[in-house]
């Protein structure tokens, strides 16, 4: 989680205008994580991202977040559920097992 120290780091650049940061590299959603250790959008996240937003903008400051979806190409064996345009095969996973990928489009 972002903590109190994290806000005050992006804070101070936009305090001296720096005009828009980056301040994660956040999956849509805990199945979506490229690494283990990465935030996810849940309901304690946004309170916390809002938070965070608010105090930079309050600096002069703009922020953004980059949503990710390892999709098709995570090593972790955890996940079951590769996700991608089509069936595909994932170079990044195979030796753990994570050959294909499931397509997310439904065709009925």
């Amino acid at each position: 989680m972002p903590t109190q120290d994290l806000i005050e780091r992006y804070k101070s650049p936009a305090k001296g205008e720096v005009v828009l940061t980056t301040v994660d590299y956040c999956a849509v959603s805990a199945l979506g994580k490229t690494f283990n250790t990465q935030r996810y959008i849940n309901p304690e996240i946004l309170k916390i991202l809002k938070n965070l937003a608010d105090e930079i903008h309050e600096a002069g400051g703009k922020v953004f977040t980059q949503l990710t979806l390892c999709g098709y190409f995570p090593k972790k064996s955890s996940i079951k559920k590769l996700m991608a345009p089509g069936r595909l095969f994932n170079p990044y996973g195979f030796l753990s097992g994570l050959v294909f990928s499931k397509s997310m489009i439904w065709i009925k």
